[in-house]
């Protein structure tokens, strides 16, 4: 698995074309001028503030992710992560407005890889990849310390409540679905999806649209008794640092010595990430199995579906039903086609190909959203064995609550996968 994210990376890394700092790609229409107001809807673009602060600002991303893996696996101090998230929180926050962020770097670079003109900044490229890289053999160290949205529901945490586990599965799938909308809408040049609705950066730019500011605020009253809700059940980035941390040789580890089972850190942890001790009782997998090879096939079928739907979202496809519908729409999207050069074959053409992308692309996120559900519930029903309590590092974000419940002190030393170590899993 490990070999397999490596190889991915360096793919990645060969199939981008060469970047500049803040470079973006010219438009391929020239955007017609209106007399009424109207300004045409753009996609999200990535505006540094200077040549200098694009590189610092990776640096500080590296030295935070660093110093945050060196309090949770060497210093196992709650308090260490805390001071990293709330520095995290007024630089990446209040301070750069939160842009760029690895999680709306999801965008960039799915336009960029399905779309050579588009050129996407070196900096965007490190804050997609830093996080990941960490979580590949740190787990996720990005949502304890670095992630300025995940720090905000962190500090406004107050009485949390256990959410049964029954409703947390079934909520899993949902940052899956958001990562895969969100990556379609970007490669097929409709919308950057996820900037559009980020309910936390109205609260860090101190203004935006009433209704993403009533949202972030509601989530923060969410997150008063339930932790983190977005990072749990919506963020996209949350859905790939998770599976990149199943791979991870060091992950945060109940006790820093011998667990003496006394399930005070699975009671201190609001996420529901430790599992109690289990006996390798392994249950009948028939059914899921039989998942198997109907659950990828069924959402190729439903994502096939709604790609129609979904097409509509694209600015080219909805003008082209309004103008082609008998209803009188005087628009000033049509009135400009009308009043263009451009031919109704020429935008007829243009749907046609969005039509197509939106068709190939649904049917995948369809059958890769079942495979999704199909792994979580294989992964549930694994047959575990372990004689004391475990952390679960895909779900776990790294915000060493357990730490500060376990009566055993710390002894400074960091948990591993393989090998007798002092603090992990053996």
């Amino acid at each position: 698995m490990r070999t397999f994210i490596l190889l991915f990376f360096w793919i990645f890394g060969r199939v981008l074309p060469s970047p500049t700092y803040g470079s973006m790609s010219p438009s391929r229409f020239p955007q017609p001028e209106f007399d009424t107001g109207y300004q045409a809807k753009a996609i999200s673009q990535v505006i540094w503030r200077s040549e200098f602060w694009a590189p610092f600002d990776v640096l500080v991303l590296l030295a935070v992710l660093t110093l945050t893996t060196w309090f949770l696996h060497y210093r196992r101090s709650r308090a260490g992560i805390t001071g990293v998230s709330i520095f995290s929180l007024l630089y990446f926050g209040f301070f750069r407005l939160g842009c760029v962020c690895p999680i709306g770097a999801i965008q960039n670079v799915s336009l960029g890889l399905s779309d050579t003109s588009f050129i996407v900044p070196i900096p965007v490229i490190a804050f997609f990849s830093l996080p990941l890289l960490f979580a590949l053999f740190y787990g996720r160290v990005f949502c304890g310390g670095a992630c300025p949205l995940g720090a905000i529901q962190d500090l406004v945490l107050i009485s949390p409540v256990k959410i049964p586990r029954f409703l947390n599965a079934a909520l899993s799938p949902l940052p899956w679905l958001y990562l895969g909308l969100a990556i379609l809408l970007a490669a097929t040049n409709t919308t950057f999806i996820i900037c559009r609705f980020d309910p936390f950066v109205p609260i860090f730019r101190l203004s935006g649209p009433v209704p993403m500011v009533t949202l972030g605020i509601g989530f923060l009253i969410l997150g008063t008794v339930i932790g983190r809700p977005y990072c749990r059940f919506l963020c996209p980035y949350g859905a790939l640092l998770g599976l990149f941390s199943r791979t991870s040789r060091r992950f945060v580890s109940t006790t820093p010595t011998e667990c003496i089972s006394c399930a005070l850190c699975a009671e201190a942890c609001p996420y529901g990430s430790i599992d109690p001790p289990a006996h390798g009782h392994r249950e009948n997998r028939s059914r899921a199995w039989l998942m198997l090879f109907t659950l990828p096939i069924v959402g190729c079928l439903l994502g096939f579906g709604v790609s129609p739907t979904l097409s509509l979202l694209h600015d080219d496809v909805y003008l082209a039903t309004r103008i082609l519908s008998d209803e009188q729409d005087l628009t000033d999207r049509v009135r400009s086609f009308e009043t263009s050069n451009q031919s109704t074959e020429q935008l007829a053409l243009r749907v046609r190909n969005v039509q197509s992308k939106f068709r190939f692309g649904s049917t995948i996120l369809g059958g890769f959203l079942g495979m999704m559900i199909l792994t979580g519930c294989l992964w549930a029903m694994r047959a575990r064995r372990s004689s004391r309590y475990t952390v679960e590092p895909a779900s776990c974000l790294s915000c060493a609550r357990c730490y500060v419940s376990c009566p055993i002190p710390p002894v400074g030393a960091r948990s591993t996968r393989s090998g007798v170590s002092t603090s992990g899993e053996a």
